[in-house]
């Protein structure tokens, strides 16, 4: 008895995961981008399988940096905005 294949192994192609997808199609719109973004890929995952730890580390500092730019933004837009003067981003005239 022989053990029953699933429709993407039928197929005979796997089914690229979710990261290379979202990447291809942010990325891939060449076959230039395309081998970029292969390389990119393989390149993160070679990172996470042998060097795990640094990878956590530098995925914790992006989260990091991530964070203090999005409270800074938060703060910026709640501050109070003196007359005649307008915040970066803000058009002119427009309320605040």
């Amino acid at each position: 008895m022989t053990p029953r294949r699933d429709k993407a192994q039928s197929a005979g192609a796997a089914k690229p995961g979710p990261v290379r997808r979202l990447a291809n199609r942010r990325f891939g719109k060449s076959a230039a981008g395309r081998i970029g973004t292969a390389a990119v890929l393989a390149a993160l995952g070679a990172l996470v399988r042998n060097h795990p730890l640094i990878a956590m580390e530098m995925a914790a500092a992006g989260l990091k940096k991530a964070g203090k730019v999005g409270v800074t933004e938060f703060k910026d837009l709640l501050s109070p905005v003196e007359e005649g003067s307008t915040r970066q981003g803000d058009a002119p005239g427009r309320p605040v």
